[in-house]
């Protein structure tokens, strides 16, 4: 089928693709080139699609998709919106202002054309209330950082789980590929209702959420294969599939998937029940709309069927003369009418008719060539009007006069009166709930719920009382009507008075007449002034707790009937998560306040350690320097003869100086690589790789140690700081001859790879255990007390050769085999890396 198409795109080359692509399909196409030509041709040439570019210059393609919403003339145009930016907040965005569809470029002219089709062919929802659910999705997503947020609705016989908004930020096309991949082709996702098909169903009959799961563990679920060869597509990490239930009826699931390496919050998950209960209202939602459209379309077909039957049938007849004057009517008319058949005869039909009804002539009486139909309001004898449906049928045709058939349509108006009102309400509805979740002040939101209420199911006045978490009572927190100004932060307990049964209860209550209702308490009235004469209250509940009450006093036109509590309980489903979602938002924001405040505090005090440990190493250094000093004096006789005694002890004054001193140049050593720069040059390291096994080899040789050295035929020469390189393989070769055996081997390779230099030291020592072997590069770690109380050591030496690596831009990393040695090996890239930022 060929459609009449307006592409608004403000770059020519991608106009004249878009054109050559249609108009191949046979489609008719215009163009403009910004968002205000866009109106104009709107206006101008009425198309049926317009095919719109989301950035332009003068107006931008969101503005424009509002204007044409918000024009009476234009609001049912399918519009589908074409930008280059994939982020999910933009398309979210597209479909709030009320786009159909929304294509990412570059487009795929197969797609596209594909595309088209299905938003043309699919009917467009009247109200905005339709896309809800998917705007919603998006909020999740965007709000709990995660790749896929997918929801899905049980259909109406409750047979199957069908897929019904999916949000992601992996991309469209990574989108139809996981639904692809769940369905195993092409088609619409479903599942049926039955328990150990898949962890969606399970979730939707038995209502207990799956929160934060790893994929492999869904992956084990009855069913979870299928589901976690889609997730794999888009990387999922963490998945959350929750039940999406009003009260105790389930609607269906929402699921969550997430690519993080840390699992939720208790607040986000918190989040993630919100956004079910928020999704379960909405799909609720739909579907009313959806019941009172196929009732609206069987009263359509109703009234033709009406229509019909009359030309042979009817409930009222009269015949007339040629002069228009009743000459015969049944007893059904009578009945219709309230008069006797005598009163009639020979009447004027006109004056049967409303007198708003009666065209000049009544032209559709006096009408020739065939049978016509129309809709009359008659006088009753009493005055009152009846609303019918007329069948003329003229006299050339009946050979008796003219024969006209009446239908008691009064049934029919009100039904049609009925679903006028219910959609009234829906719209009013589903405007609260927007109004409701503009707003996350816990001070102002109840305020704005309560005046919404009012205003939709026309209340004289009304109030919100929330449960004080102290006194466990209920306080008047928002309060609409006459003299309720008095009332704020006044207290009722809990159940005293309707709202305190209610509360009790956490059940609705509709009183039609107080008088009659012993639960009613008038000492409000007393405050007020108001005189109370009918009450619908109903509890805001979170998780079945009871967190308030929502009440609405004398209803303007009549009284509060079983309609009014329905509305009344989505409303107030809708109020008790707005009220819970800014209660979250605040705790949030105090939560993040306490961090922020944490934070500077934990920065203050590292910078005080960091002082700390500068300055008392610093004082360290010099008294150290004057003992050892001092210490190889003595040594050397330089300050006269000792014993032998006296040169063993001071022996070990001098080994353990030593290894003092090694300490504080350690510490010294990591606060200069937090705040110090390199001193880069070209160095040979084959030559540094030699020169370090020379320098170990009298300590191997002592310890009974053969040390190799492997290395390239060619020269490997690298810019890095000598010094500290030299450091990193004097630690490394050090610590593999204190944990070697006597007669071990110890072996230094040097690789030259294609990207990067490694270099390895390998011993035949104790080892290392499998699950130590991540922290041995941690300051002061050690692997265990009684090695440290063995081979001594500070726990400093692997921690400076981390740390001298990543101002490297390189890496450092250990296996080992326990009892069979350790192999650490550090690598430094060929191309210099960006210098890591340590703050």
């Amino acid at each position: 089928m060929a459609w009449k198409i307006l592409v608004v795109d403000d770059d020519q080359p991608t106009l004249d693709l878009m054109r050559m692509i249609l108009r191949g399909q046979g489609h008719d196409i215009s163009t403009a080139m910004s968002g205000t030509a866009a109106l104009e041709a709107v206006a101008r040439s009425k198309p049926e699609l317009v095919l719109l570019d989301l950035m332009m210059p003068d107006m931008d393609g969101l503005e424009v998709c509002r204007r044409l919403r918000a024009n009476p003339a234009t609001a049912s145009l399918r519009i589908v919106m074409l930008t280059a930016k994939a982020h999910p907040a933009d398309r979210a965005e597209g479909w709030r202002v009320g786009a159909d569809e929304y294509i990412t470029k570059p487009v795929d002219p197969v797609d596209l054309v594909a595309r088209i089709k299905a938003v043309m062919q699919r009917p467009r929802p009247e109200t905005p209330s339709a896309n809800l659910p998917t705007e919603m999705a998006h909020a999740a997503m965007l709000a709990l950082g995660a790749a896929l947020v997918w929801t899905l609705a049980v259909d109406e016989d409750g047979r199957s789980l069908r897929s019904a908004a999916i949000a992601s930020m992996v991309g469209e096309e990574m989108t139809r590929m996981f639904l692809r991949a769940l369905k195993g082709g092409v088609g619409e996702v479903s599942f049926p209702m039955a328990r150990q098909i898949s962890p969606l169903t399970d979730v939707a009959i038995g209502g207990n959420a799956l929160l934060e799961k790893p994929l492999a563990e869904v992956r084990q679920l009855a069913g979870g294969d299928v589901l976690a060869r889609g997730l794999d597509l888009v990387g999922a990490r963490w998945v959350s599939v929750t039940p999406l239930a009003l009260r105790g009826k389930a609607l269906g699931v929402m699921l969550v998937a997430r690519q993080g390496d840390a699992p939720l919050t208790a607040t986000e998950l918190r989040l993630i029940e919100v956004f079910a209960g928020q999704l379960a209202l909405a799909t609720e939602n739909n579907r009313l709309i959806q019941r009172m459209e196929r009732q609206e379309h069987e009263a359509q077909r109703e009234k033709s069927f009406h229509q019909t039957l009359v030309n042979t049938m009817g409930d009222g007849l009269v015949i007339l003369d040629r002069a228009l004057r009743i000459t015969y009517v049944n007893r059904r008319f009578c009945r219709m009418t309230g008069y006797e058949e005598a009163e009639l005869m020979g009447r004027p039909f006109i004056e049967m008719i409303h007198d708003g009804d009666r065209g000049p002539a009544d032209g559709w009486l006096t009408r020739v060539g065939g049978t016509s139909s129309f809709e009359k309001r008659l006088m009753r004898k009493n005055g009152s009007v009846l609303s019918a449906l007329a069948v003329h049928v003229p006299t050339e045709q009946t050979g008796v006069g003219d024969v006209i058939v009446l239908t008691d349509l009064t049934d029919q108006k009100s039904r049609e009166a009925t679903l006028m009102r219910r959609t009234r309400q829906l719209t009013a509805i589903n405007s609260a709930g927007r109004t409701m979740a503009a707003s996350l002040d816990i001070d102002s939101i109840p305020q704005t719920i309560l005046e919404e209420t009012v205003r939709v199911l026309g209340a004289r006045a009304g109030s919100i009382l929330l449960v004080d978490e102290k006194t466990g009572g209920l306080t008047f927190r928002a309060v609409a009507g006459p003299g309720s100004e008095k009332l704020v932060g006044v207290q009722v307990p809990v159940g005293h008075g309707v709202i305190g049964w209610v509360a009790q209860h956490g059940e609705a209550a509709l009183v039609d007449d107080v008088r009659r209702d012993q639960r009613f308490y008038r000492g409000i009235d007393q405050t007020t002034g108001l005189t109370t004469t009918n009450v619908v209250a109903v509890p805001l509940l979170i998780k079945r707790q009871v967190i308030g009450v929502l009440e609405l006093v004398n209803k303007l036109e009549g009284k509060f009937d079983a309609d009014d509590l329905a509305v009344c309980e989505t409303l107030a489903q809708w109020a008790a998560v707005a009220i819970e979602n800014a209660r979250l938002v605040r705790d949030l924001r105090a939560h993040t306040r306490r961090l922020e405040k944490a934070y500077e505090e934990l920065q203050e005090a590292d910078k005080l350690k960091d002082d700390l440990i500068q300055n008392v190493s610093h004082e360290l250094r010099t008294p150290l320097t004057f003992i050892l000093g001092y210490v190889e004096l003595l040594l050397a006789g330089d300050l006269g003869p000792l014993s032998e005694g006296h040169l063993k002890a001071l022996e070990i004054v001098r080994r353990k100086g030593q290894s003092l001193t090694k300490l504080v140049n350690d510490i010294m050593t990591l606060q200069w690589l937090q705040g110090g720069g390199l001193d880069k040059r070209p160095v040979l390291l084959n030559g540094l790789l030699a020169q370090t096994a020379q320098a170990g080899g009298v300590a191997a040789q002592n310890a009974g140690l053969k040390v190799s050295v492997e290395a390239p035929d060619h020269d490997v020469m690298m810019d890095v700081d000598e010094e500290r390189i030299g450091q990193v393989l004097d630690n490394l070769l050090n610590n593999a001859i204190k944990f070697s055996p006597q007669g071990g081997e110890i072996a230094l390779r040097l690789r030259d790879l294609d990207d990067e230099i490694q270099i390895e030291v390998q011993d035949s020592g104790i080892g290392i255990p499998a699950d130590k072997i991540d922290k041995v590069f941690d300051r002061f770690y050690q692997v265990e007390a009684g090695l440290t109380r063995r081979f001594s050591g500070m726990g400093l030496g692997l921690a400076i050769c981390r740390e001298i690596m990543e101002v490297h831009g390189g890496k450092i990393w250990a296996s080992s085999d326990a009892g069979k040695g350790s192999r650490f090996t550090f690598s430094l890239p060929k191309i210099a890396a960006p210098r890591p930022n340590n703050s």
